[in-house]
C-alpha cells in the first residue's frame, strides 16, 4: 500500500483523473476511484491556488455568490466549511467570468472548473479529459445526480442542459438513452440506507400549513396564556417557520401568514396547502368545498391559492405533518419552555423561531452537513418566490347593521361612533387585528382603535367629528371641567358665593372617603351650568349661600334649585303686589264715578234710580 501511495504523486503529475485509473490498471494499484479523484483535484488545486478546495466546495460557493440572498462572505464560509480567504478568491473570479458562464458551472466537471476558476494554472490535465475516443463528451454523471436531486431538476431539463455545452465545445454528443441510464445509475447509488418517499415539488410553488396539537404555556405581560404552535413548512426544501397562535381561529393564522412573509423578505407562494381546519374551511365533501371568506380574501390580497386536502389524507400535507412532529420533539427533547421571562405573544414567537432555525433548518439534512434546509431555501427557493409589495391586514366581516339614532354601533359589548348622517342608513362592520372599519356602500366612513376582550375602560368610543352639533358643544364643556382644580378655577371668574360652594363641596367630598370625587365634581357642574343660563345670578348666588348653612347631605343641586325658585317666586309676589298698589293710591277722588250696572234695560220695564 506504500509504494502505491508513492507512486500516485508521479501519476498525477502529467495524467487526468481518467488516465491515473487506467494507469492503476495497469499497475495494479489497490486504489478505488474517488481516492484517485481526490488526489487529483488536491494536486491540481494546492498548484493554483495553496487550498484543497473540491469541486462541491466550488460548486456550493456559486450557488450562494450567484444567489443575493446567501449573505455575506462570513455566511458563505461558514456554510461551506471554508475560510473566508478561500471564498473572497473564488468570488473574485467568478466577477471575471459572465453571467451566463456562471450559471453553467454547476453542469461542468472538476476540470472544466478547474479550467475556468483557473485558466492560468497550467496544462496539468487536458480537455480529452472529458472527450472519450469517438469526440462525444462526458459530464460527471455523479455530479449531474447530485444536482439533479438538490435543485429538483427532471432528467429532461439536465439532458438539454448537457447538449448546449456539447453545442458550445462542438464535440458529439451521447445518445439520449445511454444519458438516462448512466444518470439512473448514480440516482440509485446516492440514495441513503433510511429512504423516503420522493415526492416532486417545484421550488416556490407550494407552502404547506398544519397546527400542533400540544399547547404551550406562554408568560405574557397579562398572565400565563396557553398557545398551539401554528408550522408553515415548504415541501421542496422543507424549510420551517413558525409562530404561536392563541387560538386555531382564521385571524390567528393570518396573522402568522403575514409574520412568515415577513420573514422570508415579502415573498409568497403560490399555493397554500393545508387540512379542513374550521379556521380555512366552512364545507368539503368530496370534491367540492367552500373556504372562509375572511381567509380567502387575505389569501387573495396576497396572491396566494389555497387548497384544501382530502378528508383524512395527511399525507397530502406530509412535509407539514413531519414538520409540526420536529417542532414539537425539539421542544421536549430540548427541554424548551416559555414560561420564564416575560414577553408579548409575538416576542415569544421570535425567539421559537430562532430555536427553529438552529435546531431545524441548519441541521443535517438527510444525512447531509452541507445541504441543509436552509441552505436549500436560501440557494433555491428564496429566488422562485414571487415579491409582494405590502402585507394586507386580515379583515372579518362581522354584520350589516342600521344605524341607531345613538349613531353608535355595538360589537362585543363595545360601542363604536359613525357619523351622524348616516342614521337609519345600512353599514358593514369589519373586524381587523387591531382596527375596527366600518364601511357604507364600499367606502370607509369610519375607523376605530378596536377595543380587547374583556377590556374593563370605557365601553364607548367616540369621534368628535361624528357627533351632531348640539351633542358636540356638550362635549366641549363638559372637557374643561374634569377636576377639583378645574371647577374652582373657573368658578372663581364668575361669584364669590358659587366659588365658596364649589370649594366647601369639594372639600368635604375629599375629607370623606365614602364619597366618590366625581359627584362632587358633578354636583359643581350642574350649578355651575344652571348659574350661567338664568339671570337671576343673584337669586342663585344667595340659594347657595343659604344651602351651606345646612347640613352637608343637603349641599345639592337639588337644594338650590328649591331655594331659587322659591325666591323667584316672591319676587314675582312681591313685584305684583307693588304694582297693584301703586294703581290703588294714584287714583284721585274727583275722578271717581259710579258705573252703570246694568248693560240692557230691566225685563219688567222699570226703571231703577
Amino acid at each position: 500500500m506504500v509504494k502505491h501511495v508513492k507512486l500516485l504523486p508521479v501519476l498525477v503529475t502529467n495524467e487526468s483523473h481518467q488516465q491515473i485509473k487506467r494507469s492503476m490498471k495497469t499497475k495494479k494499484l489497490c486504489l478505488s476511484f474517488s481516492a484517485v479523484r481526490h488526489l487529483f483535484w488536491k494536486k491540481i488545486m494546492s498548484k493554483s491556488d495553496n487550498r484543497t478546495l473540491t469541486p462541491q466546495q466550488v460548486k456550493q460557493i456559486v450557488s450562494l455568490t450567484i444567489n443575493a440572498a446567501a449573505g455575506s462572505q462570513r455566511r458563505i464560509s461558514e456554510s461551506v466549511g471554508v475560510s473566508r480567504q478561500s471564498v473572497s478568491k473564488i468570488q473574485k473570479k467568478l466577477n471575471e467570468l459572465s453571467a451566463e458562464q456562471r450559471e453553467k458551472i454547476i453542469f461542468l466537471s472538476d476540470y472544466e472548473i478547474y479550467e475556468m476558476i483557473y485558466p492560468d494554472a497550467g496544462n496539468e490535465v487536458t480537455a480529452s479529459d472529458c472527450v472519450n475516443s469517438r469526440n462525444r463528451y462526458l459530464p460527471d454523471f455523479k455530479m449531474l445526480a447530485d444536482r439533479m436531486v438538490e435543485a429538483r431538476l427532471t432528467k429532461q431539463h439536465v439532458f438539454e442542459k448537457y447538449l448546449e455545452i456539447v453545442k458550445e465545445k462542438n464535440v458529439e454528443a451521447l445518445s439520449m438513452g445511454y444519458f438516462y441510464r448512466r444518470l439512473e445509475r448514480e440516482l440509485r447509488g446516492i440514495t441513503p440506507d433510511d429512504y423516503y418517499l420522493l415526492q416532486e415539488f417545484k421550488y416556490g410553488e407550494q407552502l404547506q400549513a398544519d397546527f400542533t396539537g400540544d399547547k404551550y404555556q406562554l408568560n405574557t405581560y397579562r398572565g400565563m396564556v396557553s398557545c398551539w404552535i401554528f408550522v408553515l413548512c415548504f415541501p421542496a426544501s422543507y424549510y420551517c417557520y413558525a409562530g404561536f397562535v392563541t387560538s386555531q381561529s382564521t385571524e390567528e393564522s393570518c396573522r402568522v401568514i403575514g409574520n412568515a412573509v415577513r420573514y422570508f423578505g415579502n415573498r409568497v407562494p403560490r399555493i397554500l396547502v393545508s387540512d379542513n381546519a374550521k379556521a380555512f374551511v366552512n364545507y368539503h365533501k368530496g370534491g367540492s368545498y367552500i373556504v372562509n371568506e375572511s381567509f380567502e380574501n387575505y389569501l387573495t390580497e396576497l396572491g396566494i391559492c389555497f387548497i384544501p386536502t382530502p378528508v383524512r389524507a395527511p399525507q397530502a400535507k406530509s412535509s407539514a405533518e413531519h414538520s409540526v412532529n420536529m417542532v414539537q420533539r425539539m421542544l421536549k427533547n430540548r427541554n424548551i419552555r416559555f414560561n420564564g421571562t416575560q414577553n408579548t405573544i409575538e416576542g415569544h414567537s421570535v425567539t421559537l423561531q430562532k430555536y427553529i432555525e438552529t435546531y431545524i433548518n441548519q441541521a443535517p439534512f438527510r444525512r447531509d452537513t452541507q445541504k441543509t434546509r436552509k441552505y436549500l431555501f436560501d440557494t433555491y427557493e428564496r429566488n422562485k418566490l414571487r415579491m409582494v409589495t405590502s402585507i394586507p391586514e386580515y379583515i372579518t366581516k362581522v354584520k350589516s347593521v342600521v344605524v341607531p339614532r345613538s349613531y353608535h354601533i355595538k360589537l362585543n359589548n363595545h360601542s363604536y361612533s359613525v357619523p351622524y348622517v348616516y342614521i337609519r342608513k345600512y353599514v358593514d362592520v369589519y373586524l381587523l387585528n387591531d382596527y375596527v372599519i366600518i364601511k357604507h356602500e364600499g367606502r370607509i366612513i369610519a375607523r376605530h382603535i378596536r377595543a380587547e376582550d374583556g377590556d374593563s375602560g370605557s365601553r364607548i368610543t367616540t369621534i368628535m367629528e361624528h357627533m351632531p352639533p348640539e351633542h358636540k358643544s356638550i362635549k366641549v364643556s363638559e372637557s374643561y371641567l374634569v377636576s377639583p382644580d378645574d371647577i374652582l378655577h373657573y368658578a372663581s371668574g364668575l361669584d364669590e358665593k358659587i366659588y365658596r360652594f364649589c370649594e366647601k363641596r369639594l372639600d368635604y367630598a375629599k375629607r370623606n372617603t365614602e364619597l366618590y370625587i366625581h359627584n362632587a365634581i358633578s354636583c359643581c357642574k350642574s350649578v355651575i351650568n344652571f348659574y350661567e343660563k338664568n339671570l337671576h345670578k343673584n337669586l342663585i348666588s344667595e340659594a347657595c349661600e343659604e344651602v351651606l348653612r345646612q347640613q352637608p347631605g343637603k349641599w345639592c343641586i337639588r337644594e338650590i334649585k328649591n331655594l331659587y325658585y322659591d325666591k323667584l317666586n316672591n319676587e314675582k309676589e312681591t313685584e305684583k303686589n307693588q304694582k297693584t298698589g301703586s294703581k290703588i293710591n294714584s287714583a284721585d277722588c274727583s275722578e271717581a264715578y259710579i258705573r252703570n250696572t246694568f248693560t240692557t234695560e230691566p225685563e219688567d220695564g222699570m226703571q231703577y234710580y
